[in-house]
């Protein structure tokens, strides 16, 4: 069975994360990271707070702490767009993702049929 820092990892990886990028989601520095998937360094109730306010995907920290149930919580759309939404507010303002949600919160009813339209032409043949 898997220890919570394997979990702990796994999660990182199933998130599309580098320990780079999964430092400043847990808040502790890549060394650090590394220490916690190496097993040198336990994950600790902050880490896993850490996680619960990462906008992405909703982690089920108890998942890590007992490889019990889901990796990720399985949420409505709005709170998965709440969660998203609070997320960037918390970024930097010259963060791509903070200006690119400004970008699309300025498009008016045109614009959002025309970008719909540019999304279907993309996605055709998926």
């Amino acid at each position: 069975m898997a220890t919570p820092n394997e979990r702990f990892k796994d999660v990182r990886i199933a998130c599309g994360k580098t320990q780079e990028q999964w430092s400043d989601v847990v808040g502790i520095t890549r060394e650090g990271i590394s220490s916690i998937e190496s097993g040198r360094r336990k994950v600790t109730e902050k880490h896993l707070k850490a996680l619960k306010q990462f906008a992405e995907k909703p982690i089920n920290v108890d998942y890590i702490k007992t490889g019990e149930g889901s990796m990720f919580y399985d949420v409505g759309r709005n709170v998965q767009i709440q969660a998203f939404a609070n997320s960037v507010m918390k970024m930097k303002d010259d963060a791509f993702v903070k200006k690119f949600a400004y970008a699309l919160s300025k498009l008016d009813e045109k614009d959002w049929i025309a970008l719909e339209k540019i999304i279907r032409k993309l996605s055709e043949g998926d």
